[in-house]
């Protein structure tokens, strides 16, 4: 993502599921979370501070079809960005933004995508 992006506009990104450390306007407090992570070196840290109610599952190697934000970020491609032109690049990330914002939104939409039953098996454990 962009820096601007996630720096400043998108600023309903920086959620206290994302940065366990912004709790004060507790967006997501009352609901159980599960982040799923690639084996990725920079995904680990000993020192790293989880919310409450957040749980992460850690995908095995090499297995990107098993990843629900590589199947999130395809079907922001084609339902926001196909057969689209920008004039710059400021353009392209306000609509990525924007189309971030209506994807958060669209509760239902995120949970036909990734809501996969060893997903969901997992906040029960």
């Amino acid at each position: 993502m962009p820096a601007s992006c996630a720096s400043r506009r998108c600023s309903h990104l920086d959620t206290p599921a994302v940065r366990p450390e912004r709790r004060g306007g507790r967006l997501y407090d009352y609901q159980n979370l599960v982040m799923v992570l690639d084996g990725a070196g920079w995904h680990q840290s000993a020192s790293l501070r989880l919310a409450h109610n957040l749980r992460l599952l850690t995908l095995p190697p090499y297995s990107p079809e098993l990843n629900p934000v590589e199947h999130l970020w395809d079907d922001l491609r084609e339902k926001s960005f196909h057969n689209r032109v920008f004039d710059s690049i400021d353009a392209l990330e306000r609509h990525l933004c924007d189309s971030l914002r209506n994807l958060e939104m669209d509760h239902q939409r995120v949970r036909s995508i990734v809501a996969w039953p060893w997903i969901s098996d997992s906040l029960l454990n």
